[in-house]
């Protein structure tokens, strides 16, 4: 979805119906988080010039309209990951072990005295 767009772009910016200083920020596509911000800011760029490159290029609506929501789908599942919302299952584990531990060592204690 991003080369589709940057390569269009880029050649709407090579005719001079973009400026090419737009484009410069979506060029940097190192990491997840980087790519979605990409995407998102040719779809902004591309429908802020949509009346004037709509008869130029072989981009359509709906392709904006998809690579938005894919990029929307990818931040939401790298921000739900990122704060631990699929990893929930392991914290509550992980929880109830520490918690028996402590318990164990407690009664273990209790024992030895």
């Amino acid at each position: 979805m991003y080369q589709l767009l940057i390569t269009d772009m880029e050649s709407l910016a090579n005719r001079k119906l973009i400026d090419p200083k737009r484009l410069e920020p979506a060029r940097d596509v190192q990491g997840y988080q980087a790519l979605i911000a990409s995407v998102l800011l040719l779809v902004f760029v591309g429908r802020e010039h949509w009346e004037q490159i709509k008869d130029h290029t072989p981009l359509t609506e709906a392709d904006f309209d998809r690579a938005e929501a894919t990029a929307q789908r990818l931040s939401t599942a790298l921000g739900d990951r990122d704060i631990g919302v699929n990893r929930a299952p392991a914290v509550e584990l992980r929880s109830r072990a520490v918690s028996k531990l402590i318990r164990l060592y407690e009664e273990l204690r209790r024992m030895m005295t």
